[in-house]
């Protein structure tokens, strides 16, 4: 039996017949049909850590993490708010929304660092961008926690969710969030190898999660004042998804944020 060497010879060979095809076009699709997808994808172990955070999130045995996040006991104040993150339910309820509802926006971004990088470091690649990724998000998630907290001490429950919608569909329309959805899709050149290489990969996370922090964060600071339920968490994200990957316009993107209002106002009444 031949080996797929072998067979990648042979078929060089036979098509090295063929009349006005370039051979470097002839090599790129073949490779690119045999090697296997996960190559292909190596982004592919940062999306299982994502969809694994979704899994312990919707699961009935799975941690408070909703209840940590809008446990609120008394009226704080933003300071208060900010500084009650420090709890570790908390920080690990950030940190499960974070690779749940980001780490799926910014695979385009992470196939992109793999590539541009040497293939044996590609996953290392992948690591530095997710913690200058992740990093800023976590960093960014103290600022929405004093905005959540604070609010949700002061109003009503209901109030608190109206005033998240009417804020995500209003910056929907604004062009600072188109500017800023621009953004997500810049690249960024990262050096070969050595210490270089990786400060631009922590770099280029940095980047782009700025970039994803201006964009997104009135979606996150919805699902932060509408209780982190299921539900809301799942459309938004699936409103960045859609705008980010499938250029779903600002308009239908306010009409699913009515949707979603109307979902949750049903299901609280």
């Amino acid at each position: 039996m031949a080996t797929w060497k072998t067979a990648a010879k042979q078929r060089i060979a036979i098509g090295g017949g063929l009349v006005g095809v370039p051979r470097l076009d002839r090599h790129r699709r073949f490779w690119r049909r045999e090697l296997p997808w996960f190559q292909r994808h190596p982004e592919w172990w940062s999306l299982t850590i994502s969809a694994a955070a979704w899994l312990v999130w919707l699961s009935p045995r799975s941690p408070p993490w909703p209840g940590a996040l809008c446990r609120v006991a008394a009226p704080l104040a933003p300071w208060q708010a900010v500084l009650n993150l420090g709890d570790p339910a908390r920080i690990s309820a950030w940190i499960g929304m974070t690779l749940a509802m980001m780490m799926p926006l910014a695979a385009a971004s992470i196939r992109q660092a793999a590539f541009l990088s040497l293939w044996r470091r590609r996953h290392r690649a992948i690591g530095g961008f997710l913690a200058g990724y992740l990093g800023c998000w976590l960093a960014a998630a103290i600022v929405l926690q004093g905005l959540s907290g604070a609010a949700a001490s002061q109003a009503a429950a209901g109030s608190v969710a109206i005033l998240g919608f009417m804020t995500a569909m209003i910056w929907q329309l604004t062009p600072c969030k188109a500017r800023a959805l621009a953004e997500c899709h810049q690249t960024r050149a990262l050096a070969p190898s050595g210490w270089q290489a990786d400060r631009d990969c922590l770099l280029y996370g940095m980047q782009h999660a700025a970039a994803c922090i201006r964009s997104c964060w009135a979606l996150m600071l919805l699902a932060s004042l509408t209780g982190h339920g299921a539900a809301i968490m799942l459309g938004a994200t699936g409103i960045a998804w859609a705008e980010r990957y499938r250029r779903l316009a600002a308009r239908p993107s306010v009409l699913a944020l009515l949707g979603l209002l109307a979902l949750q106002r049903s299901t609280a009444g």
